[in-house]
């Protein structure tokens, strides 16, 4: 079941987990503030308020002072830290090219992907440049 709350003092690190990087809690700051998600992406914690999943989600909403959805794994544990973390990818720029040269069908994003071959001498970001 998905709650939600401004009290974030009631979320406790779990221990060992990797280090709040700043960098990234200032690109979810960003990104929060465009266009929040986290009603659609809460975070997880175990039965003793423990943070299994969004602890920089946390502390963006923190910074904006917005509400944070979470829900309770009873039994959450490093175990599932590790899973839920070391699945994760980011994405490439080929990604997003892909994704609006196929999702928008916009016309100068499939040119682009049109000239792309696997041995490029140009690299990606300066085909977007180009534009």
């Amino acid at each position: 079941m998905k709650m939600q709350t401004k009290n974030y003092e009631m979320f406790k690190s779990y221990p060992g987990n990797r280090p709040i990087d700043r960098a990234n809690v200032d690109a979810l700051v960003s990104s929060i503030s465009e266009r929040n998600l986290l009603e659609e992406r809460p975070i997880l914690i175990n039965e003793f308020n423990e943070i299994l999943d969004g602890q920089h989600r946390l502390e963006a909403a923190k910074l904006l002072q917005i509400p944070l959805f979470y829900e309770i794994k009873v039994g959450g544990n490093y175990q599932d830290i590790i899973y839920l973390n070391g699945t994760q990818k980011n994405w490439k720029p080929e990604d997003y090219l892909r994704l609006y040269s196929s999702g928008q069908k916009k016309n100068h994003y499939i040119r682009i992907a049109e000239r792309m071959t696997p041995k490029l001498t140009i690299e990606w970001t300066d085909y977007i440049i180009l534009l």
